[in-house]
């Protein structure tokens, strides 16, 4: 049973760092891909190998799925905070989410975070056992996407609620690309808290690629326009799990094999997972699958569905309003 905090107080305003597209492309890695990939019996430079996912304790807080979306993606219902309309990755995660809690309208809510603002409050995210947390396309310049404080609030919520967070955000290790490499990021919640020891953000941008879960089964990811822009980002394990790969088309990352683009890791009492491409982007018949192994990796089952109930609609046109309602789902973000 998930606990209530005491009032804490409400973290200040998220310092905005700009980043230009001139930036992005000086900052974009130049240096040649690792060979391997995965779990490796020893690594250089005292960097853990990649554990199985099955290897990971599982997350303290348990008992009925409750799921917290946190939809931070700088899109036109971000502008002003919510505005109830409709943008095509809000309303694929609210159907996912809806499917995997059995569609019960308690077991999850949603939080709009209003653009270059910090997330949800700690007290917020304590009510739930999984937090799903995405930015969309979002990566910087005139948009932010996961700051300072929100990574003080995500590793307090790790280590004392112990629940799960699920990370879609590929514009995020972009954002840490000054004074980063592949083979040394020295940012504490890189290395502490995903486990890895290197990223290559945006490493693929605007262009159809493909995913592949650690058994195997692939999932196209499209560039599909209606919903986020299709991104890419790799990671380097030193002691996360990696949960998808891909072998991306760019230069820097042309290898047999691919590179890990998800990864996930036991921290505190909980287990987060971290997706360096935009996740919406995969095909609508393939998205649940999907789902399902990113559920799985952050260490939760979804709920059996109701049999009698229809699945969730997904607004196609931009500006439809969202069904169910926000105000059905939650109180107004903190």
């Amino acid at each position: 049973m998930l606990t209530s905090l005491s009032a804490a107080e409400k973290p200040p305003g998220r310092r905005i760092e700009k980043f230009t597209e001139k930036n992005i492309a000086q900052a974009t890695p130049t240096l040649s891909v690792p060979t391997r990939l995965g779990a490796e019996p020893t690594k250089s430079g005292g960097r853990k190998p990649s554990p199985s996912l099955e290897s990971l304790p599982a997350p303290k807080a348990t008992g009925p799925l409750r799921i917290l979306v946190v939809d931070d993606d700088a899109s036109s219902n971000n502008a002003d905070g919510d505005t109830g309309k409709a943008q095509r990755s809000d309303a694929i995660y609210r159907a996912l989410v809806t499917q995997a809690v059995g569609r019960k309208p308690d077991a999850w809510a949603v939080e709009v975070v209003k653009a270059r603002d910090n997330g949800p409050a700690l007290e917020r995210l304590r009510d739930f056992n999984v937090v799903l947390w995405y930015t969309g396309g979002a990566y910087g310049a005139n948009n932010d996407t996961v700051g300072r404080e929100d990574e003080k609030i995500l590793r307090r919520y790790l280590e004392e609620t112990g629940g799960a967070v699920i990370l879609v955000s590929p514009g995020y290790v972009n954002n840490l690309v000054y004074g980063q490499s592949w083979e040394a990021a020295e940012h504490p919640f890189l290395k502490e808290v995903l486990a890895v020891n290197g990223c290559y953000g945006l490493l693929q941008r605007g262009m159809r690629g493909v995913v592949r879960d650690a058994g195997g089964t692939e999932f196209q990811v499209e560039n599909l326009g209606v919903s986020a822009e299709a991104q890419f980002s790799a990671v380097n394990p030193d002691g996360a799990a990696i949960v998808f790969t891909s072998p991306l088309s760019t230069t820097y990352a042309k290898q047999e094999g691919g590179l890990p683009v998800a990864v996930a890791n036991a921290f505190g009492q909980g287990r987060i997972v971290y997706v360096g491409f935009t996740f919406e982007n995969i095909p609508e018949n393939e998205r649940a699958g999907a789902f399902a192994g990113l559920l799985a990796a952050a260490g939760v089952r979804e709920a059996s569905p109701a049999p009698s109930a229809p699945l969730p609609t997904v607004a196609v046109v931009t500006g439809a309003p969202l069904t169910p309602e926000r105000s059905q789902l939650a109180p107004a973000p903190v």
